[in-house]
């Protein structure tokens, strides 16, 4: 029950530019072959090119336990295996562990044979989870913005911290400390302004 679960949450967040398939050969024959009931198979295809072939691969596995992952990197070298060129590239392992540690999980996804592999961490959402696959939506404009001016990205930390933090005092500190001025001269200049506002 958990692998269904599992797969349900993760068809929810799969983004609007892929649209899940069933419709292939291909992905018959993959059931069939065995996962030990611990495995699920979502191909995807790109929704803006529904009718060009190709399609990318995503196994899915829960396991009780660090060994019996093996089960499910074995069942991911059978899926290769039996998939033609280009589609036997395209294969990602999403695993889910119980008891993994972050060094379990680390030392998993470093090594990419057959597949590349996706572990969940401990306490991980499944919404984090994605976010770290191919599956992340694209970075917005805003993200960007914040990425390449770190300034502003910490006075904006700061204002969802603070309600005094309004937006004419984050640009007045982010103008002080661009200023080029020596931090005495710039910590004055801070309060000065944050009590005159």
């Amino acid at each position: 029950m958990q692998i269904k679960n599992w797969r349900d949450q993760l068809k929810t967040l799969i983004p609007s530019h892929y649209k899940v398939t069933d419709s292939c050969y291909l992905s018959k024959i993959m059931r069939a072959l065995p996962s030990d009931n611990h495995g699920d198979v979502i191909l995807l295809k790109n929704s803006v090119n529904l009718n060009l072939p190709g399609f990318k691969t995503i196994l899915i596995s829960s396991c009780n336990s660090l060994n019996s992952s093996e089960r499910a990197l074995h069942w991911a070298a059978n899926v290769r295996d039996i998939l033609p060129e280009p589609y036997s590239s395209d294969i990602y392992l999403f695993l889910d562990i119980e008891n993994a540690s972050h060094e379990d999980c680390n030392r998993l996804e470093a090594d990419e044979l057959y597949c590349r592999k996706y572990v969940k961490r401990p306490k991980e959402t499944t919404h984090d989870f994605i976010a770290r696959t191919f599956l992340a939506l694209p970075t917005s404009v805003e993200d960007l913005e914040q990425l390449s001016d770190p300034i502003s990205a910490s006075l904006s930390r700061v204002s969802e911290k603070h309600q005094w933090f309004s937006s004419e005092i984050k640009k007045a500190w982010r103008n002080a400390l661009l200023s080029g001025k020596t931090p005495q001269e710039m910590v004055e200049e801070l309060f000065a302004r944050t009590l005159r506002d």
